[in-house]
């Protein structure tokens, strides 16, 4: 089944994932600008990224942290700071970064495999939520 609103992003023709997904680029302002996406963003005291370091499913690994392949090829991947999504601060995440709020948290494990140990330890402190 083909899902067209959560179709992966593809290094190689980026209008057509622009044109077929209808939620990614949406959500990251790419091609079409919310500006109330952004300054949600930005209310947040922090925003954590979850990556699973050995993650059979989402490729490439590092676009859990919104890093991504250059364009035009599937060899280079360019990391989160190099991306037009943070260059141009898109969503936000570069001011979360320059000012302390963006975490780059991560696990050795497969997509979303999580053991309640590493989820407690890094998730819960950015949940404001309190544990027994």
């Amino acid at each position: 089944m083909y899902l067209r609103w959560l179709c992966a992003q593809d290094p190689w023709n980026e209008d057509e994932y622009r044109e077929m997904n209808h939620f990614l680029p949406d959500i990251n302002n790419d091609g079409s600008y919310n500006d109330l996406y952004k300054q949600n963003m930005l209310k947040l005291s922090n925003f954590g990224m979850l990556k699973f370091d050995n993650d059979t499913m989402v490729q490439p690994v590092e676009s859990e942290w919104f890093g991504f392949y250059a364009p035009g090829q599937d060899q280079v991947i360019l990391p989160l700071e190099q991306t037009q999504l943070y260059l141009n601060d898109t969503i936000g995440l570069q001011k979360l970064d320059t000012a302390g709020r963006l975490q780059k948290l991560s696990v050795v494990g497969d997509h979303l495999q999580i053991s309640n140990e590493e989820f407690t330890e890094l998730v819960v402190p950015y949940l404001n939520v309190t544990t027994s």
